[in-house]
């Protein structure tokens, strides 16, 4: 009976013998592989970059404030009334009204995968949470005065003196740009107008959210519940909501991760029969070659062995060669957003999953695919 290391050694010499067939099935095997790899990673950076986003976000926010249901609106007077708290530091106004901003000429800027929005600004004694710099000019005063942020302003030519058109759904307006600022977000290609917060009520309203922090002393936990049993509002911390908009958003997420890896499955299911068609012709061509090694005394076991070991091998390398080929898709993809002005954090987003999913996958398939002929 011939032994194991004789049937190992036949099945890697059987490999190493067709390049040209070893090739097309690792092919087959790693085009599968790749894009569910790619799925996993890229949904991982996504993630990451949203986390990120969220968490700076709502850094230094203790409470965030929420009208009650069959409550008060959450008007100047409640705003004051909260404010004039004394475990209360300041409170800010979570809101941003989404507009078309154009220059004096009326040629909008258009944003690609941005937003142009106006939204209240707060000097940085003032802000909750993490406040925007202040980098050139002065802080607006009334509606016809506005911040820039920095990248808008250095992508679009606009400076300090212009004259911009910003069209909502009301009215159109003529501002004056009067500085810019650095926010604590980067924004991508988005351009975003801060307006003083007493003219951008005048203009635009009230908010549905506050945002509040802590006088020195308290407890963000504390605080939440002194703004609930005081005022007739729904409070609840910052981190609570930071964590609960993050969990929305992989839950979104997950539709984009299932929907990329049907696509993988796809593939590896059009490669199912290409790695089945190719172990087809392996078995016919090997006929004789297995009838001299039962001769020689291998038995039909080590035989089937020795085909679906060459599998195994094959899927294996396919696989890892497909994860790799995933980061490649994964760095391409942010290299075409960054060049968009839609810069990703998070990495290549690499994780266990990202890894062994595909490993697995690969590696079973093909062994399946081999084992029928």
């Amino acid at each position: 009976m011939a032994t194991k290391n004789t049937m190992r050694t036949v099945s890697v010499r059987n490999i190493l013998a067709h390049k040209l067939r070893l090739a097309l099935t690792l092919l087959a095997v790693v085009l599968g592989t790749a894009f569910i790899s790619g799925s996993f990673m890229f949904t991982n950076s996504l993630s990451s970059t949203f986390d990120s986003a969220v968490s700076t976000a709502f850094t230094g926010v203790d409470a965030a404030v929420s009208q009650k249901e069959g409550g008060p609106n959450l008007d100047q007077k409640m705003r004051d009334d909260i404010a004039a708290d004394p475990d209360v530091r300041a409170v800010n106004m979570q809101s941003s009204q989404t507009v078309v901003v154009a220059n004096k000429d009326a040629e909008a800027f258009q944003t690609g995968g941005g937003t142009s929005s106006v939204q209240p600004y707060y000097p940085e004694e003032q802000s909750v949470g993490e406040p925007a710099t202040l980098v050139e000019g002065s802080e607006p005063n009334g509606t016809g005065e506005v911040l820039i942020n920095d990248s808008a302003a250095e992508e679009f030519g606009i400076h300090v003196g212009d004259t911009l058109l910003v069209v909502h759904p009301d009215q159109r307006d003529e501002v004056k740009v009067v500085g810019v600022v650095k926010p604590a977000v980067d924004q991508g290609p988005s351009l975003t107008l801060l307006m003083g917060h007493e003219a951008f009520v005048e203009r635009y309203g009230n908010s549905a959210q506050l945002k509040v922090a802590a006088a020195e002393g308290v407890d963000a936990d504390a605080l939440v519940d002194h703004l609930n049993e005081t005022f007739e509002v729904k409070a609840e911390s910052g981190q609570k909501l930071a964590e609960e908009i993050s969990d929305q958003i992989s839950s979104a997420l997950k539709f984009v991760n299932y929907f990329l890896i049907a696509f993988g499955l796809i593939a590896l299911l059009v490669g199912t029969f290409i790695i089945a068609n190719t172990f087809s012709m392996i078995v016919a061509q090997r006929t004789k070659e297995f009838a001299l090694l039962r001769a020689l005394g291998a038995s039909r076991g080590q035989i089937t062995r020795s085909v679906v070991t060459e599998a195994f091998i094959v899927g294996l390398v396919g696989s890892a060669v497909g994860v790799i080929a995933g980061m490649g898709l994964v760095a391409l993809i942010k290299a075409v957003f960054e060049a968009k002005d839609m810069p990703m954090g998070g990495g290549l987003g690499l994780s266990v999953s990202a890894v062994v999913v595909p490993l697995l996958l690969g590696a079973v398939v093909t062994i399946i695919s081999a084992w029928a002929p």
